[in-house]
């Protein structure tokens, strides 16, 4: 629903099926397997850059824009992996944390073989968590999650939004009450 409404205000959306996506063929699904903040962000880099080349895109009005889980996740990656690339960032309920992602992950009613592993190495899990490289974005940031979420709780928003702070980063917050 969200790309509709933007579309229909008028913005050109890219909305990539990034490896690890579902529904196209167990190769690309395999491909994603772990690849949080690896070859899945790379995926979506790499059709933002392409757009701009192929001069669809306005390198100077681009924003990216994620909603749930991943989704979130991503639009918040991309702000700190391309910290040029973007003009602002907007996460809709992110998973911000993949540290408590993968200590939690039984408690989620999505199983997704592209979320990190139970041996995944702290380090390796706090170097692909926004929350904990809030320092890295330049970008201003819009976060929204509903305080009954039950898909993504809303502690990654919550944790998110200190790190920002402690960073002295622009950003906004709204709690949504109802969802």
């Amino acid at each position: 629903y969200l790309v509709q409404f933007l579309a229909s205000r008028g913005y050109g959306i890219l909305q990539p099926q990034f490896r690890g996506s579902t529904g196209y063929g167990e190769t690309l699904k395999l491909a994603g397997k772990q690849q949080w903040g690896l070859a899945m962000q790379n995926d979506i880099t790499d059709g933002t850059k392409w757009l701009v080349q192929q001069n669809l895109a306005d390198s100077a009005r681009i924003a990216i824009v994620g909603t749930s889980g991943y989704g979130g996740y991503a639009a918040l990656m991309g702000a700190i992996k391309e910290p040029t690339l973007y003009r602002c960032a907007a996460a809709f309920s992110p998973i911000t944390d993949l540290e408590l992602l993968r200590d939690t992950r039984e408690h989620y009613l999505f199983n997704d073989d592209n979320m990190p592993g139970s041996d995944t190495d702290v380090a390796l899990l706090k170097t692909y968590s926004p929350a904990y490289n809030a320092d890295k974005i330049g970008v201003p940031i819009l976060l929204v999650h509903g305080r009954k979420d039950f898909t993504v709780p809303v502690d990654h928003t919550e944790e998110m939004s200190k790190s920002l702070s402690l960073a002295g980063k622009a950003f906004e917050v709204l709690y949504l009450k109802q969802s």
